[in-house]
């Protein structure tokens, strides 16, 4: 459906989570990525009315902040601090675009997955 992104894995992962009736999951990404990837996941689960999984997030360990990376074909290789306004950028595109839960949604989703068994 979609071109590899962190959009696709969340919908092939809300797909995993259908089929194997999953209840919790917990996502692990490096942290630039960690806000977006978790909103992604959420937000695919909204979408297919996966309303009862706990989903949580923890940072994977965390490289260095300095360290200059390639991370995706639209920015060019820059210190990892510096793709911190690129990530937070497009969780707002995407959440204006109705692709991603709202910032209300989300906390939302924070009270609701608390009383999740």
């Amino acid at each position: 459906k979609f071109p590899p992104s962190t959009d696709a894995e969340a919908w092939g992962m809300a797909n995993i989570i259908s089929n194997f009736s999953l209840k919790q999951l917990i996502v692990t990404v490096p942290p630039l990525h960690a806000v977006r990837a978790f909103v992604s996941l959420i937000s695919a689960c909204g979408k297919n009315n996966l309303r009862d999984v706990a989903i949580w997030s923890a940072p994977s360990e965390a490289p260095p902040w300095d360290e200059i990376v390639f991370v995706s074909a639209y920015s060019p290789p820059a210190p990892r601090m510096k793709h911190v306004a690129d990530e937070l950028g497009k969780l707002m595109r995407y959440c204006d675009k109705g692709d991603h839960l709202t910032a209300r949604e989300v906390l939302d989703y924070f009270v609701r997955r608390e009383n999740i068994p």
